[in-house]
C-alpha cells in the first residue's frame, strides 16, 4: 500500500499559539489531506451536520492580523469571532473526518477508547469517498472505537516504490520536482488533453532543460502533435530526430508509424511509404506491422491500384496484432469497398459491428461520413447499426443529433415502418432542430399516418390506431393529435373538447378559442370564463376588438382579475384609438389586484380623458383614484377627489368604503371631532340607506368617540344606545358597555354607569374591554 504524504502549505500561525498545517496523501489511487490544528492549550472541536456539514472549532483568543481564509482541493477554511472568542469554520468538498490527537502524535501511539471534546492538536482528514488506512465504517459511529488517526509506529519507514517510465522499468532517479511535472504529463496524454499536454512539455523544458525525462517528453509530444493533427512538419522533425537518437527503443515501430501517418497528412507520399516499408521490414511482428500495410492499401486505392489495395488490406486485416488495429483496418477496408461499389462492405464492416462496436463511437466523425457514404450506395443494413450507435453516444453532440436524425430514414429505406417511426419519436423528443424536426416530422406521417381518402375514411383510420396503441403510447397520442385535426376541420369543437387531449395541445387551444368566442357571442359569461380558464396560454389577439372588450368584462365580473390584465396589458400595448375604454378598465383591474401604483397611473390617465370628452359613464373611475391614493398613502390629494365624487356619487353605496378611509384617516392625522363627526355620521346614514353594515361598529364608536370629545353628551348616549341594539360580539359589547358608562359618568350619573359597567362585566368573553370595566366599577365601589 502506498503511502506518500509532501507538505501542502506551511504553518500559518494566526492565533497566540496556534498553528495550523495542511498535508496532501494518497493511498492507492485516491488522494486525501489532512489539516493539522496545534494549540497550547486544549481547546474544542465538533462535528456539525445541521443546518449545513462544517467542523467547528472554538478558540477563546484573539487572530493575529494578516490570517486569511483559504482553500484546498478537500477543505473550505472561514473564520468569525463573536464576543473575542474565535470560531473556525472547516467545511468539506466531499467528505471529512476529526480526530483528537492529546498526545505527541509523533512520538507515541495513543490507544483511545473516549471520545475528546477538548485536545491540544485536532486533525481533519479530508477524503473523496472512503477514509485512508481505517475499515470503511464511519468513525463518528458510536460502535467504532478504538485506535485514533494517525498512527505512528516509531521508527518505521513509511514504504516507498519508485516511479516507473513509459517503459514501466524503475526509475534510478531521486525524486525532484520535474517529477510531479512529469507525472502530470502523462495523465494528460492519458485522459487526451492533448494541447494542455503540449503546454506542460513546453513548461518542463523551459523549467528544467537537463530533465531526465528528455526522451520520454520528446516521445508525448510526437504522439500529442499527431493526435492532433497540426503541424505536421514539426512532428516530422521531431520524430526523425527521436529515431537517430533512440534507435534501439522499443517504441521505434509507433514513432515511425507516426512519422509516416504526418507525411501522409502533408501528402508526401514517398517518405511515407519509407516509414511504413521500414516497419514492415524492420519490425515485422509489431501491432504496427498490419497498420502499415493499410496505409500502403490506402495509397495503392488513391493511385487507382484496387487490385494491389484490396490485397494489401486483406493481408493487414490477417495479421492483425489486437482488436483495435483490426477494427481499424476493416473500417478503412470497408471504405474503400463502398467506394467502389460496396459489393462487400456489409460483411467486412460486420466485423467491427460485431467484434468491436465502441470503435464506431470512438472514431464518430469518420464513422459519420462512412455511415453517408453507405446511405449513398443504399447500402441500409450496416448503416442503420452504425446510426444507431453514434445515436446513443453523447461524446459528440453533433454527431449523435446527426446520427439521430439519420435513422429513421435508413429504417424507411430498409422497409422497417416501425422502426422507423420509433426512431423518428425518439428524435423528436430529444433534439431541437428545427430543420430536422419538419423533415422527420413529415418522414413520420408517411409511415404511420400516410393515407389518402375523404373524412369517414381518415377518421376509421386514426380511430384504429388509438385502438391498436395503449393510451400511453406516443402512436396513441399522434393519433389523438390527428384525430383533432381532422374534428376541427368540421368544426365539432366540442368532440375535440371530449377527447382527453392534453391541456396544452394546439387542437385543444383551438377548440377552446372558437367555443370562448361563441359563448362571448351568445353573451353566455359564465361557459365563456370556464373555457378560457382551460387555456395554456391566452392570446387576445384570437378576438376582434369588440370581443376583447367582452371577454375583459366577463373575466372582471367573475374576479377573475389575473386573466383580464392579459386582455387590458395586450390592448393599451396595441395603441388603441379610444384608449379611455381601456384605461378605465385597467384601472379597476389593477386595483383589484392591489398593483395601486400602476392602477393609479392608468385611473389618473382615464380620469382625466373622461373629464376632457365629458363621458359621464367612466366618470366614476374617480373612486379606484380616490382609493389608489389611500392605499399609497397620500392623504391630500385623495381629498381632492373627494370633492368629485360629493357632487358626482353623493348617494352612491361607494361612498360608504370612501366616508370609512376618511375617517380612519382624520383618525390617524388631524383627529378633528367636527370632521369625525360629519364622515362617521355621513357614513352611517348610507349604511342604514343600503342595509350595509360593512364598518359596524366601526364607525358607530368613531361618531360617539368624536360627539363625546366635542362635548355631546346625551347625543353621544343616544348612539350608544343605538349600537347596543344590534347584534355585537361579546368583545364588541363589553367595549359599547365601557363608552357608555364613561358616558355616564362624564353626565354624573354614577348609578347609570355602575348598572352599565355591571352589564359588561357579566358578558363570560375575556377581554380588555373586561377589565377595564371590573377596574371602573371598583372605583366606584
Amino acid at each position: 500500500m502506498l503511502r506518500l504524504f509532501a507538505l501542502f502549505c506551511a504553518f500559518l500561525p494566526f492565533l497566540h499559539a496556534l498553528d495550523l498545517s495542511v498535508t496532501k496523501g494518497r493511498e492507492k489511487d485516491s488522494n486525501f489531506a489532512t489539516l493539522t490544528l496545534k494549540n497550547d492549550k486544549p481547546f474544542a472541536c465538533e462535528f456539525i451536520k445541521y443546518p449545513r456539514v462544517e467542523i467547528t472549532c472554538t478558540i477563546a483568543s484573539v487572530p493575529k492580523i494578516g490570517f486569511m481564509p483559504f482553500k484546498t482541493e478537500f477543505f473550505k477554511v472561514s473564520y468569525e469571532i463573536k464576543n473575542f472568542i474565535f470560531h473556525l469554520h472547516i467545511r468539506p468538498k466531499f467528505q471529512e473526518a476529526l480526530f483528537a490527537l492529546p498526545y505527541d502524535y509523533k512520538q507515541s501511539i495513543p490507544i483511545q477508547k473516549l471520545q475528546l471534546k477538548i485536545s491540544k492538536v485536532w486533525q481533519v482528514v479530508g477524503f473523496y469517498k472512503q477514509l485512508p488506512f481505517l475499515t470503511p465504517k464511519d468513525p463518528r459511529a458510536p460502535s467504532n472505537v478504538g485506535l485514533n488517526f494517525p498512527i505512528l509506529i516509531n521508527g518505521a519507514q513509511t514504504p516507498y516504490i519508485q516511479e516507473l517510465d513509459v517503459d514501466n522499468r524503475p526509475l534510478t532517479y531521486s525524486k525532484g520536482q520535474d517529477l510531479e511535472e512529469y507525472l502530470a504529463l502523462k495523465q494528460l496524454i492519458k485522459n487526451g488533453d492533448y494541447l494542455e499536454g503540449l503546454e506542460a512539455i513546453s513548461r518542463i523544458f523551459r523549467l528544467y532543460p537537463n530533465s531526465i525525462f528528455k526522451k520520454d517528453l520528446y516521445f508525448y509530444e510526437i504522439v500529442a502533435l499527431s493526435a492532433l493533427k497540426k503541424k505536421q512538419d514539426l512532428t516530422t522533425q521531431i520524430a526523425t530526430q527521436w529515431i537517430k537518437l533512440y534507435s534501439s527503443d522499443p517504441k521505434i515501430p509507433y514513432v515511425l508509424y507516426l512519422l509516416g501517418n504526418a507525411y501522409s497528412q502533408i501528402n508526401y507520399t514517398i517518405q511515407a511509404t519509407r516509414a511504413y516499408k521500414r516497419i514492415i521490414d524492420e519490425y515485422p511482428d509489431s501491432r504496427y506491422t498490419p497498420l502499415a500495410q493499410m496505409h500502403l492499401a490506402e495509397q495503392a486505392a488513391s493511385g487507382g491500384d484496387r487490385s494491389g489495395a484490396l490485397t494489401l488490406f486483406q493481408k493487414a486485416y490477417s495479421e492483425a496484432k489486437d482488436i483495435e488495429s483490426a477494427s481499424q483496418i476493416a473500417f478503412s477496408w470497408g471504405s474503400f469497398d463502398v467506394d467502389n461499389g460496396g459489393k462487400n462492405a456489409t460483411l467486412i464492416l460486420n466485423k467491427i459491428i460485431y467484434g468491436n462496436p465502441e470503435y464506431f463511437t470512438k472514431h464518430p466523425s469518420q464513422s459519420y461520413d462512412l455511415l453517408i457514404a453507405l446511405k449513398t450506395q443504399s447500402i441500409f443494413s450496416p448503416a442503420i447499426k452504425i446510426a444507431t450507435l453514434l445515436s446513443h453516444d453523447d461524446s459528440d453532440k453533433t454527431i449523435q443529433e446527426k446520427a439521430a436524425f439519420e435513422l429513421g430514414f435508413l429504417y424507411a429505406k430498409n422497409n422497417q415502418p416501425n422502426e422507423a417511426h420509433f426512431a423518428n419519436l425518439e428524435y423528436l423528443d430529444n433534439y431541437t432542430n428545427v430543420v430536422h424536426i419538419a423533415l422527420v416530422k413529415a418522414r413520420d406521417e408517411q409511415v404511420l399516418f400516410a393515407m389518402r381518402g375523404d373524412y369517414k375514411e381518415k377518421l376509421d383510420r386514426y380511430n384504429q390506431v388509438l385502438k391498436d396503441y395503449p393510451k400511453t403510447s406516443k402512436e396513441h397520442r399522434k393519433a389523438l393529435e390527428y384525430k383533432a385535426k381532422l374534428l376541427l376541420e368540421r368544426h365539432y369543437y366540442s368532440q375535440v373538447l371530449n377527447m382527453g387531449l392534453p391541456k396544452d395541445s394546439p387542437a385543444m387551444q383551438e377548440a377552446l378559442l372558437q367555443q370562448e368566442r361563441q359563448a362571448l357571442k351568445e353573451a353566455d359569461c359564465k361557459s365563456f370564463s370556464a373555457y378560457l380558464v382551460r387555456m395554456d396560454k391566452i392570446n387576445p389577439h384570437g378576438f376582434n376588438d369588440e370581443e376583447q372588450i367582452e371577454a375583459f368584462d366577463c373575466l372582471y365580473e367573475n374576479a377573475l382579475y389575473d386573466k383580464a390584465a392579459i386582455f387590458s396589458t395586450t390592448a393599451i400595448k396595441d395603441k388603441p384609438i379610444d384608449k379611455l375604454p381601456w384605461l378605465y378598465r385597467q384601472g379597476r383591474n389593477l386595483y383589484a389586484l392591489n398593483d395601486y401604483q400602476n392602477s393609479l397611473l392608468a385611473a389618473k390617465d382615464a380620469l382625466t380623458l373622461a373629464n376632457l370628452k365629458k363621458q359621464p359613464k367612466y366618470y366614476d373611475i374617480a373612486f379606484t383614484v380616490f382609493l389608489d391614493y389611500m392605499k399609497t398613502n397620500n392623504p391630500q390629494e385623495a381629498f381632492k377627489i373627494y370633492s368629485q365624487l360629493q357632487k358626482e356619487f353623493k348617494d352612491d353605496e361607494r361612498m360608504i368604503e370612501v366616508y370609512a378611509l376618511l375617517l380612519e384617516s382624520e383618525q390617524r392625522g388631524k383627529n378633528n371631532p367636527t370632521t369625525l363627526e360629519l364622515y362617521a355620521k355621513s357614513l352611517l346614514a348610507l349604511q342604514r340607506r343600503y342595509e350595509n353594515n360593512s364598518y359596524t361598529p366601526y364607525a358607530q364608536n368613531q361618531l360617539i368617540s368624536a360627539l363625546s370629545r366635542g362635548g355631546k353628551i346625551q347625543e353621544a348616549l343616544q348612539q350608544s344606545d343605538a349600537l347596543l341594539t344590534l347584534k355585537l360580539e361579546p368583545k364588541e359589547r363589553q367595549r359599547a358597555l365601557y363608552n357608555k358608562a364613561t358616558l355616564q359618568r362624564q353626565k354624573n350619573d354614577k348609578e347609570g354607569a355602575k348598572k352599565t359597567f355591571q352589564a359588561c362585566v357579566a358578558i363570560k368573553q375575556s377581554s380588555a374591554w373586561k377589565d377595564l370595566c371590573q377596574q371602573a366599577l371598583n372605583l366606584l365601589k
